[in-house]
């Protein structure tokens, strides 16, 4: 099957988005039990409506385009749940499925992306923000937006010290050669019950 490229959203642009307030819909095409144990979330509340995949497929042939078979589907499953005056982000595991349901919605006039990675790169995204920098010291905190854990690096004099790492080491470490740290230090505040420790 050929599709042209698909306008996606990186978990970065996601972040940004929800981060800014923006206006947006998600169309999450996972089953409903990994939908329900695990959503996007934002500031404020997200129009959020989850279709699993294969309720989305109106195959006629059995080598059908999908992304037609999504389009034929969407007006009977969805009726006029999305405005088209603002993004809808399609979701699914790993970013394989959804990028069909996405392509449907654009056929039909919605602007439509397509989160890329999926749910799991959503779960692996981190965010650094800089909390103080001065000649001395500098504090980064390191922010896992889809999870909720905050993890901290401070750094003085080429030395750095982790506090709480998550459990994708390779943030801190990738971040510590960049700015020319040497690791020296790991700490944990507490016992990590939403997170394996890094």
């Amino acid at each position: 099957m050929t599709m042209r490229k698909m306008p996606v959203w990186s978990p970065a642009e996601l972040y940004r988005h929800l981060n800014e307030g923006s206006r947006l819909s998600i169309l999450d095409v996972r089953n409903q039990d990994e939908f329900d144990a695990w959503k996007i979330e934002g500031k404020s509340p997200i129009q959020t409506v989850n279709i699993p995949y294969f309720d989305l497929l109106d195959l006629e042939e059995e080598d059908e385009e999908i992304a037609a078979a999504v389009a034929r589907a969407i007006p009977n499953r969805l009726k006029d749940s999305f405005p088209r005056s603002w993004p809808i982000l399609t979701v699914c595991a790993k970013g394989d499925t959804s990028i069909h349901v996405a392509e449907g919605l654009r056929r039909l006039g919605y602007q439509a992306f397509n989160l890329e990675g999926g749910m799991a790169a959503w779960g692996d995204h981190y965010e650094v923000h800089a909390v103080e920098q001065t000649p001395r010291l500098t504090i980064l905190q390191i922010s896992r937006p889809a999870r909720g854990c905050l993890s901290y690096l401070l750094a003085s004099g080429g030395e750095a010290m982790v506090v709480d790492a998550a459990r994708h080491i390779e943030t801190y470490t990738r971040i510590a050669a960049e700015r020319g740290w040497r690791i020296t230090t790991v700490f944990d505040t507490h016992l990590q019950a939403d997170h394996l420790s890094g």
